[in-house]
């Protein structure tokens, strides 16, 4: 009887670790603006917003980058142009 007992215990708890394991797809609920081409004049600028969240309670982290050049590390980041 114990010996059953043990091995749904251990059984249980490989289950638990395994599904603890599982790695969710962040949810993305919002992007701004739509991904695509566009286009701004010189002096103006444009906002980047990113609005979601990890369905397994982990930390976002975000990084903007402009080439290789990290600019930002924020869910939002303004984009301004220079002449």
């Amino acid at each position: 009887m114990n010996r059953k007992i043990s091995l749904i215990v251990l059984v249980l708890m490989f289950m638990g670790l395994y599904l603890s394991a599982l790695d969710n797809p962040i949810i993305v609920e919002n992007v701004i603006p739509t991904p695509g081409d566009l286009s701004i004049v010189e002096t103006d600028s444009i906002n980047f917003i990113f609005s979601g969240y990890d369905p397994d309670l982990n930390e976002l982290n975000y990084s903007w980058k402009i080439d290789t050049l990290v600019v930002g590390a924020d869910s939002v980041y303004t984009f301004l142009t220079d002449f």
